[in-house]
Order: C-alpha cells, then structure tokens, then sequence
C-alpha cells in the first residue's frame, strides 16, 4: 500500500487533490486505513498521509476513489442479528458451511469479535460483532467516536484488541474511550505532525503506536504511550519509507517494514541508535511489504510479502508469511484460497498460535472489496474459513478464551 500512495503522491498530486475536492464528503475516515487492522491493519489499513496534518486528508481521499466498500449484495450466510451479548455454542467443530479445508486433528474456526466500519445511507455505522463457532455474525454493540468531527470526515477508529476502547487521532491529539463515546481520554495532548492518519494498538491492548515526522522532514519518528497517558517515549527514526503499520507487542519494539529504492526491509525500532533490520529467509524472489500482525507474548509476526519485481501504481498481489525474529525463521501460510495474490485487511494470531487472516481479492483495485476470512494452523496450513458480513471494511478485534 505504502508503494502505492509513494507513486500517486509523487505522480499525481493534481488528481490527489481534485479526488479530495469531489469525493471529501463520501469518504469515511475509517475507510482510510489496514491495521487494523490495522487496521489494522487494521488496522487492517493504514494509509501514508501528505507531510503532516494539514494534508492529512488526501490519503482519505484516494482510497474513496478506489472505493473499498462492498457493492454488491450481501454474501449468502451472511446474516448479522442484532443480540445484547455474545452467542456461544459449546461445539468448537466447524459447520461444513464455515470449512474450506479441514487438518487430521479437525482444527476448529475460533469464535471471534470484528469491528465492523460500515457505510448507511451515506453516514459511517461502526458495530462490534461476534461469531461463535459455527454461528452467525451478531451484533453486541454500535461503536461510538469522538463527538467533534472535523470537517473532511470522522477520523479514523481503531479498536483494542480486547475490544475495550477506541483509539483516534484528532487536531493533534491521540485519544480513546470506551466503546460507548464515554469515558473519553486525551493521552497525547500534542503529538506534532503526523505522519499517518491513524494511530496503532499494541498486542497487549496497553500501548498505543502513532508515527509523526522528524523535525528536519526527512524521515518518520515512531513513538509509542501507554494508554494512562505515561510512559510516552521515542522509539526511533527512519529515513527510509516507512509503512504505516507497526507491529508490537508491547510498545518497547516496534516492526515494520522500511524501503529504500526498490528493496524492502523488516526493521526492528527499539530505542536504539537507528532501526535494526530483521535477518530473515524470506520465500525466494519476494520480500516483505507490511506487517498485518504481532503475537502477544511471542517474537512471531504475519507479514505481507510481495514480489522483488513489483511496481508502484496498483496495489501489487500479495502473499503472507509468518516471521519469527528471534530464529529468523519464515513459515509460508497456504495460498489456496487466493492464487492470484490478495491485500490484508487484518490479521491475528490466537492464543493457541493459530493466525486468522481477512484479505481482499481485489487489492483494492476495482470498485468493491472481495474479502475473506482464512484461518491457518502455526504451519501455515489451512484449517478453515468463515463466511464475512455484508461490510466496507471489518478488523479482527479478539477471539472466545
């Protein structure tokens, strides 16, 4: 994603801005950013923004004219039922409907929250939803933000991947709440100039990542706060293009991938002297574009790859990997379901080591998202799949104890 926003705003800045101007009112911040997933990616996806603030919105902007909302009518199974708390079965097997592919030891799809970003008569809908093992998508609760908006949108809402509170970037400030709007907390009362539209949860749901850019502008500093507002500290600066997706399990390292020219590199920034460069044996002809998740508790992270030969432009098909920093070990997961490649929308490892992975067929090239939900043993070896809600983007927020 980060190759493909460095073409655009390099290439064409004058169809960035005219794309802002036309399309400012139908975007929605939270369509703006992966890591989760986050969105990231998010945020499953996070997005590059324009030296700093005051350009913060042309990322929102671009992704509106490469719409990522679903069009086309709801998947068959689909179904989401309004509910006051989690449904939970006391079977962990997988319906026949849910399992792509099933192990000798009969895996299980886990029971799992998402945070749904929807779109509804043009007003942006968040929800948390639930699935048990082999049920439907229910709702628990409508997620509420900031009660200011600004004027090109909501910002952008990330969850915690405990599903507890929010987090969001607004006129300078990161802060969060609860999932309800309440209990609002500035914890960043100035964070400088942004250098990303959103902000990033650790894996432990305590820390929060948020990347501005250095005082010369030649480079992103990433920092990290503890969610009280203290511990707030510099992890390191990179001169490199860095994405806009850190990994991190706890705030002390942060993950994520730097380019310089044409070649990619997996980088650990810890507060050290300059980000160190993660020794890894990457599959044969590719390299790594975006971390899409960190393991709690472990040195293991899902990392997006992509071709050596992979142009700017579009977004280039993709291809995950799980990386052990620590060994420098990388487990290729199965392609099965998407030989042609896909982009992350989000990702997470289960307490038990399994990863669950939603992808978009699409890559965001064309006028719908094509997302799907793929879960995958510790080897890399497809266990099942889930049918997704009727969604414009959704981030996986934590899985059934």
């Amino acid at each position: 994603m980060t190759d493909q926003f460095d073409h655009l705003l390099n290439d064409a800045f004058d169809d960035f801005a005219a794309a802002e101007r036309s399309t400012a009112e139908q975007a929605p911040g939270t369509a703006a950013v992966r890591r989760t997933v986050a969105v990231q990616r998010r945020n499953r996806y996070t997005m590059l923004s324009l030296l700093g603030a005051v350009l913060v919105a042309i990322p929102v902007a671009a992704y509106a004219t490469n719409p990522r909302g679903n069009n086309s009518p709801p998947l068959p199974g689909s179904s989401v039922t309004a509910s006051s708390s989690p449904s939970r079965t006391a079977s962990a097997s997988p319906s026949p409907s849910e399992s792509a592919t099933t192990t000798p030891t009969g895996a299980s799809v886990p029971g799992m929250y998402l945070f749904r970003l929807d779109k509804n008569n043009g007003t942006a809908t968040n929800d948390l939803l639930h699935r048990a093992p082999g049920g439907d998508w229910q709702k628990i609760t409508t997620v509420k933000g900031p009660t200011v908006q600004p004027p090109n949108g909501p910002p952008l809402m990330a969850m915690s991947p405990d599903h507890k509170h929010v987090a969001w970037l607004l006129d300078g400030k990161l802060q969060i709440s609860a999932l309800d709007g309440s209990q609002v907390k500035t914890v960043v009362a100035a964070t400088g100039t942004l250098a990303c539209v959103g902000a990033t949860w650790t894996a432990d749901s305590r820390h929060l990542l948020f990347q501005t850019l250095s005082s010369d502008g030649k480079g992103t500093t990433l920092e990290t706060v503890n969610i009280n507002g203290t511990e707030r500290k510099t992890l390191g600066t990179s001169t490199g293009n860095v994405e806009c997706s850190p990994g991190s399990v706890d705030g002390a390292t942060a993950y994520v991938v730097s380019s310089s020219g044409a070649k990619n590199h997996l980088v650990a920034i810890d507060g050290g002297a300059a980000p160190r460069t993660v020794t890894a044996h990457w599959p044969s002809g590719r390299q790594p574009i975006e971390v899409v998740a960190a393991e709690n508790g472990s040195t293991r992270l899902l990392v997006a790859t992509v071709a050596d030969s992979a142009s700017c432009g579009c977004s280039p098909p993709e291809q995950y990997v799980i990386v052990d920093t620590a060994t420098g070990q990388v487990t290729s997961l199965d392609n099965a379901q998407d030989k042609a490649g896909s982009s992350p929308i989000s990702g997470a490892f289960t307490a038990d080591g399994r990863v669950v992975l939603i992808a978009d067929r699409n890559r965001g090239n064309g006028s719908s998202v094509d997302p799907f939900l793929t879960v995958f043993s510790a080897g890399g070896a497809i266990l099942g799949s889930v049918r997704l809600p009727d969604m414009t983007l959704g981030y996986l927020v934590g899985f059934d104890s």
